[in-house]
């Protein structure tokens, strides 16, 4: 009886080694995560949205504040573009950390937005989804805000009194 219990023992922590070794463990994926926003980076610092596009998955997702999710590389390219024609001129993205399981990639970073003459447009915030198509790293999920405080709201207009007219 001591040797089948001894064997459902040793059974046991066997399939659970197993188990254990099949699930992804987590790996720091910053350098290519680095190295992949760097197309990004330089595709929108010289105007090339179609190429900026390319770095999202066919299906990605921006989720930009205060709007609407904006989805596919078709509307995604439009995005950008339109961020280029309000007058931001460059990206700098930064990674602060990269944690990959697998094919997916979970990123946090920060991100400047810069208009003609580097002047600082806004500084946000960011998570993004990654997955690994083939050997490259795509943006699937995109989502940011602001770091910087939101502006005075403006002074309110001296109100006039109005003379009413009494019989």
């Amino acid at each position: 009886m001591k040797k089948n219990t001894f064997l459902q023992i040793i059974t046991v922590l066997a399939v659970m080694f197993l188990v254990a070794g099949c699930v992804q463990q987590p790996v720091d994926v910053s350098g290519e995560i680095s190295d992949a926003n760097i197309v990004f980076m330089e595709a929108f610092n010289t105007g090339d949205m179609a190429a900026l596009a390319q770095c999202y998955t066919e299906d990605a997702k921006l989720f930009p504040p205060n709007s609407e999710i904006v989805q596919g590389r078709e509307m995604i390219e439009t995005f950008w573009g339109g961020a280029l024609e309000m007058g931001v001129k460059k990206v700098l993205l930064e990674t602060t950390s990269a944690t990959g399981f697998g094919n997916t990639a979970i990123e946090e970073g920060k991100a400047t937005l810069y208009a003609e003459g580097d002047v600082i447009l806004d500084v946000s915030k960011y998570i993004v989804i990654w997955k690994k198509i083939g050997d490259k790293w795509l943006l699937d999920r995109d989502i940011w805000n602001s770091s910087m405080p939101p502006p005075e709201p403006p002074e309110p207009e001296p109100e006039v009194e109005s003379e009413v007219e009494s019989e």
